[in-house]
């Protein structure tokens, strides 16, 4: 059962009501196989119904056509990884820094434009489809700008971390948006207030540079021509550090579940 899910760790599986809505659409009841009905084993189940055969390394970005829409992964090298809802400190801190980028661009007229929890999907191959936290297409880029996906890499991709994607967002992703020519990549870790910025452009090896959420990050791919400022584009992380502060006053606390 676990050669098709080995690589997903267990708080990455949805809902179990989305996984027992798509069974039900292809017909294929848990009693029918005597295995118990745990989010890990109902996904296996689809996964086998879906994709006999088929183990993980072997999926493309055609299989995915085929997953039922409620359904949220990403495809990387030709393994899926089931995406987990993100925590309110996690969506708070992308819809902060997502509003910042978008006021500069709409204000400066930049040679870029950012977008929130959006697929992209690389023209190398067929074998990955992710989906950043936000990322940044250049205009001077060679990217395709659709209604549903990038087709291409963006100038700068961000992940916001959490429990089920941190290794998945420190090690699989760093090394695959290096390799399809992302510009970029912020890595932001909410728990310990640090922002790692990883620079690839135009380099045969990479620049790493660690901020704290004290510090104004410079976006220097958004920087607009008419834009006389000492500091151009910048990412205020205080001003998010203050909005998350608000935010954690507000919320009952971390034994807390929702029913």
């Amino acid at each position: 059962m676990a050669d098709y899910i080995d690589t997903i760790p267990a708080e990455a599986w949805p809902t179990m009501n989305i996984l027992q809505e798509a069974l039900g659409a292809y017909n294929l009841k848990p009693e029918d196989t005597g295995e118990p009905v745990s989010p890990e084993a109902a996904a296996t189940l689809l996964f086998r119904q879906l994709f006999p055969g088929k183990k993980q390394g072997d999926f493309t970005t055609e299989d995915l056509e085929r997953l039922p829409d409620d359904l949220r992964v990403e495809l990387i090298d030709g393994v899926i990884y089931l995406m987990y809802s993100p925590s309110s400190f996690h969506q708070t801190l992308a819809g902060a820094f997502y509003s910042q980028l978008l006021s500069y661009v709409v204000e400066h007229d930049s040679p870029c434009f950012p977008h929130i929890a959006w697929d992209m999907r690389p023209d190398t191959d067929n074998r990955s489809a992710m989906q950043p936290d936000i990322m940044i297409v250049a205009d001077d880029s060679d990217a395709v700008t659709t209604q549903k996906c990038l087709i291409g890499s963006p100038a700068l991709a961000v992940e916001i971390l959490s429990p089920s994607t941190r290794k998945k967002d420190l090690t699989i992703k760093l090394k695959k948006y290096m390799e399809i020519g992302v510009w970029e990549y912020w890595i932001i870790d909410i728990d310990r207030e640090q922002v790692i910025v990883y620079s690839f452009r135009g380099r045969s090896d990479h620049e790493i540079s660690l901020y704290s959420f004290q510090d104004k990050i410079p976006v220097g791919i958004c920087r607009a021509a008419d834009d006389q400022s000492a500091e151009g584009c910048v990412i205020d992380f205080p001003k998010i550090a203050d909005i998350l502060t608000i935010l954690k006053k507000k919320m009952p606390g971390k034994d807390s579940t929702c029913e």
